[in-house]
């Protein structure tokens, strides 16, 4: 009889090693995963940022044109210069300004940023080549004439 305890006591003695050794396991497995779900938020959220800075610095950039009419290439280099005022928190490396005259009445402001994630294959996946994704808002104003 005491032999049989003996190797009941064995038995849970290594299957208390493997359950600790499963734990781990598992452990490791779920927070690969949480961690990735929780830079992927983050990547979102810093895509939706990314997003609604260009989009205001589209309009606030058309805004400022329709109140100071560019008529020549240094007034046109002054609204590119109010757009890119108004990105914060983006790399201006990556950034693009346009400014037209598209009908010749209304003024179009461009702003083209290239958005890098965190997590790089997620780019690779949206956008395949791994060069980042491309965002782009434009925005377009009639310019007033004063008779």
């Amino acid at each position: 009889m005491v032999g049989k305890q003996e190797s009941g006591a064995r038995s849970r003695r290594l299957c208390g090693v493997t359950a600790a050794g499963q734990t781990t396991a598992e452990f490791a497995v779920v927070v690969t995963i949480l961690l990735l779900f929780i830079f992927g938020i983050i990547d979102l959220s810093r895509a939706v940022y990314a997003r609604n800075v260009i989009a205001n610095a589209a309009r606030e950039g058309a805004r400022y044109a329709v109140a100071h009419p560019p008529e020549d290439s240094a007034g046109f280099e002054r609204v590119k210069e109010a757009a890119r005022a108004l990105v914060v928190g983006l790399e201006p490396e990556h950034l693009a300004v346009d400014v037209t005259r598209p009908g010749g009445t209304n003024i179009q402001v461009t702003v083209s940023y290239t958005f890098h994630p965190v997590i790089g294959w997620i780019g690779r996946i949206i956008d395949r080549s791994g060069d980042g994704i491309p965002m782009r808002s434009r925005c377009i104003m009639a310019t007033v004439t004063e008779e």
